[in-house]
C-alpha cells in the first residue's frame, strides 16, 4: 500500500496526517511534508497523526526519528497522535514510544 500524506494546521502546530505504508519507498514523502512544516515561522510544533499507518519498517521508524530531530533542530515541539496498535507495538519495541509525547484521543502521555 502507498502513502498519503496530508496536512492542516491546528491551534499553531501543523498536524502530519499519515494513511498507508511508510517505508523506503514513502518515506521522503513524510520527510518532505515535515521540512515543509518546519519551515514556516508560524508553526509551534508538529504531530504525526500516526492513526491510519498499516505498516511501518526500520525505514519508516528512521523517517519519523528524522522527523522528529528536524523539529527538535528547529526548536519546535514534536508528537505523535494515535499511533494504529501495529505501530504502537513497534514504538513500544523499539523503546522510541519514550521518546517522545503520544497523543490519544485529545489526551497525552509525555515522554
Amino acid at each position: 500500500m502507498d502513502l498519503h500524506v496530508s496536512s492542516s494546521a491546528e491551534a499553531g502546530r501543523q498536524v502530519v496526517t499519515l494513511t498507508g505504508s511508510v517505508d523506503l519507498a514513502s518515506r521522503a514523502l513524510l520527510t518532505d511534508a515535515v521540512k515543509t512544516a518546519v519551515a514556516d515561522s508560524d508553526v509551534t510544533g508538529i504531530v504525526l497523526d500516526l492513526s491510519g499507518v498499516e505498516f511501518i519498517d526500520s525505514t519508516g521508524l528512521g523517517a519519523v526519528v528524522e522527523s522528529a530531530g528536524m523539529a527538535e533542530d528547529s526548536s519546535r515541539n514534536f508528537a505523535l497522535r494515535s499511533p494504529s496498535p501495529r505501530v504502537s507495538r513497534i514504538l513500544e519495541l523499539t523503546g522510541l514510544a519514550e521518546q517522545w509525547t503520544i497523543e490519544d484521543g485529545g489526551e497525552s502521555r509525555p515522554a
